[in-house]
């Protein structure tokens, strides 16, 4: 149990319950909770009502309240124009996206389990890719009938990388000049077109950890903090970079190739963001290295710096990313 799980686990769970008109509320300490506990201050998942229906709630910090509430809007005008795979978010008795219970605020949705990913093995199953795929046109059909108003600049991967990089500079040299080869690639393959690429509104952080898995489909999408106007094959390409981050290997087949090869064929992006396609993923996984460091995961570091090298000389895997006339040869 996470130490927000466990924090939330001294609520008067019926008392913040009743603010959704639930009764019969019971605390269900023993259900381990999918995606990233580092999102909220803590969460706990009861059974509530006659049905006994499983539901998470979670405590919003008061600097998110604004983006949170946005994001409850968001799913729920996503889940009533036709998306499946989401928990909205449920509004309180008095209509509000979240309740105040002792200075502290509070979201509700319901919770649905899952099952667990065969990690490393899950990445030959073909499946996965054709659903994840499947999800993700979903998501843009959803998105195309909703159309989020956002102020937000479109996120650019180059100046949250840069500005990392800078920051790290002077406090760890010898590892940014170990990586200036990953630089240079980014910024004479990647940046003199960023700008130039098309848009979309993205989930912003779907990644394999990040989806409640079935026996066959991707149930939900989840954590959606990071939500808003990117690159358009964003999503893909976080996906894809997680894939080769389990295993280079299963680039040359598997959910992978089910998972790029649906798309291309569904038409999900342009011509010129797949042209792209390579030297976004490995853009990401540049700025991924922020989360390592922060954390001081040497290992995962090491990993990543081998999989972006791989992903930028190997011919073997990184043809995989390539347009048809890239990739041969």
């Amino acid at each position: 149990m996470s130490e927000s799980e466990s924090d939330a686990s001294h609520l008067d769970h019926a008392r913040l319950a009743s603010h959704w008109e639930l009764n019969n509320v019971t605390h269900c300490p023993e259900i381990e909770i999918h995606g990233s506990p580092t999102r909220v201050l803590g969460r706990c998942v009861v059974k509530a009502g006659k049905d006994n229906d499983l539901y998470l709630f979670e405590q919003v910090a008061p600097k998110n309240r604004k983006r949170k509430v946005e994001i409850a809007a968001l799913l729920a005008s996503l889940s009533e124009n036709g998306l499946r795979r989401v928990d909205p978010y449920l509004p309180t008795s008095d209509g509000q996206w979240h309740a105040c219970v002792d200075g502290d605020f509070w979201q509700l949705r319901r919770y649905t389990p899952g099952v667990e990913l065969p990690r490393p093995s899950y990445i030959y199953d073909r499946w996965r890719g054709r659903v994840a795929a499947d999800a993700l046109l979903s998501l843009r059909r959803a998105l195309g009938r909703v159309q989020p108003e956002t102020s937000e600049p479109v996120f650019s991967v180059w100046a949250f990388a840069h500005e990392f990089i800078e920051r790290l500079r002077p406090h760890r040299p010898e590892f940014v000049a170990e990586i200036e080869d990953i630089l240079t690639f980014v910024k004479e393959r990647y940046v003199p077109y960023e700008a130039d690429l098309t848009t979309g509104y993205c989930h912003g952080d779907f990644h394999p950890m990040n989806v409640v898995w079935g026996e066959d489909d991707i149930l939900r999408l989840i954590d959606w903090e990071f939500c808003g106007p990117k690159p358009e094959l964003y999503d893909v390409a976080l996906m894809a970079g997680c894939f080769a981050m389990e295993n280079p290997e299963g680039l040359t087949g598997g959910a992978f190739k089910e998972f790029v090869g649906t798309l291309r064929r569904q038409h999900f992006g342009t011509e010129h963001s797949w042209s792209l396609f390579l030297e976004l993923t490995v853009a990401i996984r540049l700025a991924w290295l922020k989360e390592w460091v922060r954390y001081d995961r040497r290992k995962m570091i090491e990993l990543e710096v081998v999989l972006m090298r791989l992903l930028i000389n190997d011919t073997r895997l990184n043809r995989h990313f390539l347009p048809p006339d890239r990739g041969e040869g």
